[in-house]
């Protein structure tokens, strides 16, 4: 997103303003992640993951892809490169710091359980149940 307006430019800053939604981005840059890898790696809910996602949707952040039931997200391949810049440098800046380190871990975790490189997790795997799941994602459904 090329910010035109300061309207435009303040929701770009908002997306940006939550810690939640930097670990979304960080996770995106290490590639496309289905809704229940993200809720899984991530530690969030699935209701509060995607309250997340809206709003980095709405700012243009991140691009979305159906496969099947499955809703892979992505960066948006027209973020301005200053984001890709400070994204890199959060990146190094936080590197050591535990909240993304185990979301990165258990991203390859998700990687490594991929059937056909499609999502087979489910939210039956995600470590936060409150809420459920929709079964969107759950690969036994199909």
């Amino acid at each position: 997103m090329m910010a035109k307006t300061l309207a435009q430019t303040e929701q770009l800053l908002k997306a940006l303003s939550d810690a939640n939604r930097l670990r979304i981005l960080l996770a995106l840059q290490q590639g496309e992640w289905c809704v229940c890898e993200l809720s899984y790696a991530l530690e969030l809910a699935q209701s509060t993951l995607s309250t997340h996602l809206l709003a980095l949707r709405q700012a243009e952040l991140v691009a979305t892809r159906r496969q099947g039931k499955w809703i892979y997200y992505r960066l948006h391949p027209d973020i301005p490169s200053v984001l890709h810049l400070l994204l890199t440098a959060l990146k190094r800046e936080l590197e050591g710091e535990p909240r993304v380190v185990r979301d990165s871990a258990r991203l390859q975790h998700c990687l490594q359980v991929r059937q056909g490189g499609c999502c087979v997790m489910g939210f039956r795997f995600a470590p936060i149940r409150k809420e459920g799941g929709d079964g969107s994602c759950d690969a036994t459904d199909s």
